[in-house]
């Protein structure tokens, strides 16, 4: 089996007393920050911005094109950050739709300068900073502390870090693969954007082979950084993503 769910089914999140009080309110300014920003998606983009950023998200998906669906859940938990702090409306969606936002900010880095930024809490502010400027990438898991968190290596620039992700790791196991995005906010590590299902670690050498194809043809550095994947999470990273679930479906 390629991907295996790591939604707990049994409830949420198994709380313990170490920093419960910084990462509840973590998880509360993710849920609040994203209402916010869509909210002002929809003022200053237009209800056409989800499709439109839909169809970029899809534009890697070489195998076959998905449908926008809520109900998708393992999809929106991505998607919907991504559409949030890393999509870009394109010139062209600019001028169909005769919007007066720029074409190289998006809507998370706009609603810090927007008037409704000035009613942004700091650790909102900080939020939305850490999950613009931070890539995507595929991580391994190294170590599990169910019920914890979990010790994951970036497999691109082969950093090392622990996330608290409390539910999840219950069904965890060393060697299970995500793409992610995991923020450092309030001195903790957590997901943000996620697909929800494990990758199988049969996919590793797939995706290690990725990264020396991007060292080959985009750096001649020995060692990939934050700063190289930002420029390619919208491109190589989301096309190996697509890859490995549509072998997972077919």
């Amino acid at each position: 089996m390629i991907f295996r769910t790591i939604i707990n089914r049994r409830g949420g999140p198994q709380h313990t007393a170490a920093d419960e009080g910084t990462w509840s309110r973590v998880q509360e300014c993710q849920q609040e920050i994203i209402l916010k920003i869509t909210h002002y998606q929809m003022e200053e983009y237009g209800h056409y911005s989800r499709g439109e950023a839909w169809e970029n998200f899809n534009a890697q998906n070489r195998g076959k094109y998905e449908d926008l669906d809520d109900r998708n859940r393992e999809l929106m938990q991505l998607f919907i950050p991504w559409f949030c702090y890393k999509w870009k409306p394109s010139k062209e969606f600019i001028r169909r739709h005769r919007i007066d936002v720029p074409w190289d900010k998006t809507p998370g880095e706009m609603i810090i300068q927007s008037e409704q930024g000035n009613d942004l809490s700091p650790l909102e502010i900080e939020l939305i900073k850490a999950c613009c400027t931070t890539p995507l990438s595929f991580y391994i898991a190294t170590a599990v502390d169910q019920g914890k968190g979990m010790k994951l290596r970036n497999m691109m620039t082969a950093e090392e870090v622990f996330v608290i992700e409390k539910s999840g790791s219950q069904n965890a196991e060393a060697g299970d693969i995500f793409f992610a995005q995991t923020i450092s906010i309030q001195g903790m590590q957590l997901f943000n954007a996620l697909y929800s299902k494990f990758i199988d670690p049969s996919h590793a050498q797939f995706i290690y082979n990725g990264r020396e194809l991007i060292l080959d043809n985009f750096y001649s550095d020995v060692r990939l950084e934050d700063k190289a994947l930002i420029q390619l999470e919208n491109t190589v990273l989301l096309s190996m993503f697509w890859e490995i679930r549509n072998q997972a479906q077919s």
